[in-house]
């Protein structure tokens, strides 16, 4: 009977925790990483010495604004262009910290609007430095994304798992994601000939899950948990450390307690 008691009262507070974190590259706001300082490469703006167009605002909106023609030497290749950190000239790297709990459930989204059919190479880098200040970069993942021409300017959105993201055939971990510190596009044209007019937004990684809170993880410590949804069907069972919940109303028990969960 105590027990019983025990549980009931626990039941009487909800524990709130929000899922679907997200990690925006870019939005148009003051704190992207795309934001400024950003380089350029190749094709892109050649008249303005290959620096990319950022920022540029179309109905409102503010818009990382890219254009160029095929390189001649490299057919179908257009440019790329990225960021690498939010200083222009960082002293050391600095990790953007993409803190993908659930690889599962984690997806890469952007919105574009293109005049002409393209494919586009997204990389995941890490910026070293070594003794003397000089600076490399290591490829952490990469993918390769078609774009089909839009009726300008209306957003067309791209949504993709992360496990899109490879490197050579394997898959990334949570903990090559938290290494990336550039973020690169390059563009191709699917013709040999050509020009390409393209904006993107919206460029974000999405948690799609989310472990419980710190404090159920000490109020469940090292008990195994079973997690029922509002209906009293059970959802999934462990460990509280192991649980990703999506959002929506739980109850979560173990041999001791009863807690009520909103995910958000």
């Amino acid at each position: 009977m105590k027990k019983l008691l025990l549980s009931v009262a626990a039941l009487a507070t909800i524990f709130s925790a929000s899922a679907q974190d997200k990690f925006v590259i870019y939005d148009g706001s003051a704190t992207d990483i795309l934001k400024g300082n950003a380089y350029g490469f190749n094709g892109f703006d050649a008249a303005s010495g290959g620096i990319t167009k950022s920022d540029s605002t179309a109905l409102g909106n503010t818009f990382w604004y890219l254009e160029g023609s095929v390189v001649g030497t490299n057919e179908y290749y257009v440019g790329g262009s990225g960021n690498a950190n939010f200083q222009a000239k960082p002293n050391v790297a600095t990790s953007f910290g993409i803190d993908l709990k659930v690889l599962e459930t984690a997806s890469f989204s952007f919105n574009y609007v293109a005049d002409v059919e393209a494919n586009i190479d997204v990389d995941l880098e890490q910026q070293l430095f070594n003794a003397k200040g000089e600076d490399s970069t290591v490829l952490i993942g990469t993918t390769k994304i078609n774009l089909k021409p839009t009726l300008t300017p209306v957003l067309t959105e791209v949504v993709k798992p992360v496990s899109v993201f490879k490197n050579g055939t394997a898959d990334l971990t949570a903990a090559d994601f938290a290494k990336v510190s550039k973020f690169t596009i390059k563009v191709s044209l699917t013709t040999k000939t050509g020009t390409i007019k393209v904006a993107f937004d919206d460029i974000t990684f999405t948690d799609g899950t989310t472990s419980v809170s710190d404090a159920l993880l000490n109020t469940f410590a090292n008990e195994n948990v079973t997690v029922y949804n509002m209906q009293g069907a059970v959802v999934t069972s462990g460990t509280a450390e192991t649980l990703n919940l999506t959002t929506g109303f739980y109850i979560l028990k173990s041999a001791t307690h009863s807690q009520k969960v909103c995910i958000k």
